[in-house]
């Protein structure tokens, strides 16, 4: 992170499973930074849904190293934000529920005042929990990991039958 202008720095990490999330927390966020309250945090699923993490906490503390759980007992942390424990983010990670957890996730950190000084983004673990695995019935993937692709799945096959229309890439 820069420490002579507002920057951000991404990193991501590719889920190649496929399923409906029933949760996500965020494990292990470690920021090294001076002055944490120039920083908002935020997630961005493979779906384009965002939820922001982090906006600008603590004022003139340093560091951060933290969980981020829904469920967590307190949205109230320590300032700085540095004992490892599990607290409510700013949004809501709710928001990813229903979601395909496959693809790529994006964490940006975002330094909104750089000059004077800066950081580093160290790290952060994504869990994710899910559904069962479900057929995505138009992908040419065996999504469920049953075997059967796309409309040979009779998951796709319930859903040709109910659907309003047949889903896209199967035929009657």
């Amino acid at each position: 992170i820069s420490s002579s202008s507002s920057s951000t720095v991404t990193s991501t990490i590719n889920i190649s499973n496929a399923g409906a999330i029933t949760d996500v927390n965020i494990q292990n966020l470690s920021v090294t930074h001076t002055w944490v309250d120039d920083l908002i945090i935020t997630i961005e699923s493979p779906e384009g849904t965002t939820v922001t993490l982090l906006n600008r906490p603590c004022d003139g503390e340093n560091n951060i190293y933290m969980d981020l759980d829904d469920e967590a007992a307190s949205g109230v942390f320590p300032c700085p934000p540095t004992n490892g424990s599990a607290y409510q983010p700013n949004g809501n990670l709710s928001d990813f529920d229903g979601e395909n957890m496959q693809g790529n996730w994006t964490m940006r950190d975002q330094d909104t005042y750089g000059p004077e000084d800066g950081g580093s983004f160290n790290g952060w673990t994504l869990e994710i929990e899910s559904a069962c695995p479900v057929e995505i019935c138009d992908n040419g993937l065996d999504d469920d990991g049953d075997g059967l692709f796309d409309c040979d799945d009779p998951e796709c096959q319930l859903t040709k039958l109910f659907a309003v229309e047949t889903p896209v890439g199967c035929t009657g």
